[in-house]
């Protein structure tokens, strides 16, 4: 099944209003978005951080 697209902005509402994941940096979000991609920052480092049941995550992540 294909993924629809989603623009920068869309990536981060999904990020935080669908898998309430907290940033407190937007531009810095955006930044990261653009230069490594979506599934890039979270395709390898959700495990840790995502209830498997609810599939939301449940930690605050703070990127550097």
């Amino acid at each position: 099944m294909t993924k629809p697209f989603l623009t920068y902005n869309s990536q981060l509402y999904k990020l935080t209003n669908e898998k309430k994941l907290i940033i407190t940096d937007r531009e810095k979000a955006l930044q990261i978005l653009k230069d490594i991609g979506y599934f890039s920052l979270i395709g390898g480092y959700k495990t840790p951080f995502i209830n498997p049941m609810t599939r939301i995550y449940q930690n605050k992540i703070n990127l550097h």
